[in-house]
């Protein structure tokens, strides 16, 4: 009996000396920081699964906190340190002006590519010179000029679209989920500007769309806060981010687009055209090949259907912002693809959006754009500077926190930041590129790395949103029924949202 309780004592003293013993190390080098506390390290409410907060929350409350008395502070996830990043002007000198120094994204640490095949090559998760070859074969099929060229197809969904919710309407359903309305239309655009195939996102049971709903790994919370308070787990027991069965289905869909592309003896000018051509010029391999289809489908259907559903909900719940957004749609004379790039409220309603919501929205509809801040890696050593004179030396393999939601909400720069306010952007100091410079508005990242599929983002969200008001008048539906429509999204998990739509006559 001693020896067990010997034995309790001494595991117990153990994981609480392993758990605690890096503490000071923001301490050491004089950096300024919440006191972290066993296991929960300075985020107490997200490592206890707190039901009233999360991450996001967190991480503002200790923005707010420490803003404006240093330039970044030392926080600890769970036993790990981090620096994060206070001051705008800063962030911005991460993303540019030592970009050498903190050139890769912290996630690629816990991809590997064994069990992601398809997600390790990704730009975004790639590292050193990799993914830059990577970004230099694949920025071409993004930018303006081919973007538009996608527009006929992306103008095509949206009329399938309109036709898919009189469908509804016509039937006696016009509760339909906004996830179920952004998840389709970008489904359709994306599987035809991407493999030159019809998704038949619309159908009642859509192959592509069904498939892309399972796209992401289910890993158990306890599993992910084991794996890193433990990281040798991970590399003993590494997980997987994108499930098999979406790899084996995706690599399987880009084969049958090739031969389909190749037996027909098809040429267009369009996105696999352009992964054909590298795969021969390279000699790739299918799953390398493959991959680099992946980096457009990532881009342009988890993230833009998030964003667009987000879209769609503040326009329902302010009816004010989409009665004017109709006026403005309706008294343009064209829809064309440069239509809507002269559209300044359209663009003010975009931008309202991606910068995300408050703490004090209504939980029936608060699905902010941004699930998560950046996490960088420092490179190459480098000193920074903090508001004392403090010089801190910032050495090889820190983590670094670009808290986007944070600023994005900070009142020193937005009025009123919980509010839906697209007007925000119409005047001078809202100007987008203006706020881009200054380190508070980065929807899509910053500098080298900055997201390659925004253009192709926009342009669909843009379109939907246009559609949308020019043929429907929609508002949220209130109901404590969880909508009966397609789901299984990562970041779409919390948009339950419902609206009820009417035909404009």
């Amino acid at each position: 009996m001693v020896t067990f309780l010997f034995g309790i004592f001494f595991f117990g003293l153990s994981l609480y000396l392993y758990l605690t013993w890096n503490f000071d190390y923001w301490k050491r080098r004089g950096v300024v920081g919440p006191r972290p506390r066993p296991y929960v390290g300075t985020f107490p409410k997200t490592a206890l699964m707190d039901k009233n907060s999360n991450y996001i929350s967190e991480t503002s409350e200790i923005f707010r906190k420490y803003y404006r008395k240093h330039r970044f502070i030392g926080i600890f996830e769970y036993r790990e340190p981090k620096l994060m990043i206070l001051d705008p002007a800063l962030t911005v000198d991460i993303y540019v002006k030592y970009f050498k120094h903190f050139a890769d994204n912290t996630m690629s640490e816990t991809v590997f590519a064994k069990q992601d095949p398809l997600f390790k090559p990704n730009p975004f998760i790639a590292t050193g010179s990799e993914w830059k070859e990577r970004r230099t074969d694949l920025a071409p099929a993004f930018t303006m000029l081919r973007v538009k060229g996608m527009y006929p197809v992306i103008e095509d969904s949206c009329q399938r679209l309109v036709s898919y919710i009189n469908d509804l309407i016509e039937s006696g359903q016009s509760i339909i989920a906004s996830k179920n309305i952004a998840c389709r239309v970008t489904a359709n655009s994306l599987c035809s500007n991407m493999y030159g195939l019809d998704a038949k996102a619309f159908d009642d049971h859509s192959d592509f769309v069904e498939n892309s709903l399972r796209m992401f790994e289910q890993v158990p919370t306890f599993r992910t806060i084991l794996w890193t308070i433990f990281p040798v787990l991970n590399k003993l027991f590494p997980n997987r981010s994108v499930s098999k069965e979406f790899n084996e289905w995706f690599i399987g869909l880009y084969k049958m687009a090739v031969e389909l592309r190749s037996k027909n003896n098809i040429q267009r000018d369009d996105y696999l055209n352009l992964l054909m051509d590298l795969q021969k010029k390279k000699n790739m391999s299918v799953t390398s090949s493959a991959a680099n289809a992946f980096v457009f489908f990532l881009d342009g259907f988890e993230t833009t259907s998030y964003i667009l559903g987000s879209a769609i909900n503040e326009l329902a719940k302010n009816k004010n912002c989409q009665e004017k957004l109709r006026a403005e749609v309706k008294s343009s004379k064209s829809r064309g693809f440069d239509d809507l790039n002269q559209l300044p409220y359209l663009d003010a309603v975009v931008n309202g959006n991606l910068m995300g919501r408050g703490r004090k929205v209504k939980k029936t509809t608060r699905v902010s754009p941004f699930p998560f801040p950046i996490w960088k890696t420092c490179t190459e050593n480098i000193e920074l500077t903090d508001l004392d004179g403090r010089v801190v030396l910032i050495e090889k393999g820190t983590k670094i926190i670009l808290p986007t939601t944070a600023m994005h909400q900070h009142p020193d720069y937005y009025h009123d930041p919980d509010k839906f306010n697209p007007e925000r952007f119409t005047t001078g100091a809202g100007d987008p590129k203006t706020l881009k410079d200054a380190g508070v508005f980065n929807p899509f990242g910053n500098g080298p790395r900055i997201c390659m599929g925004m253009r192709w983002a926009i342009c669909n969200i843009k379109a939907v949103l246009c559609t949308l008001v020019d043929n429907f008048e929609f508002s949220v539906r209130v109901t404590e029924e969880k909508p009966s429509t397609i789901t299984g999204m990562l970041f779409f998990s919390n948009n339950t949202t419902q609206l009820e739509f009417k035909r404009l006559q």
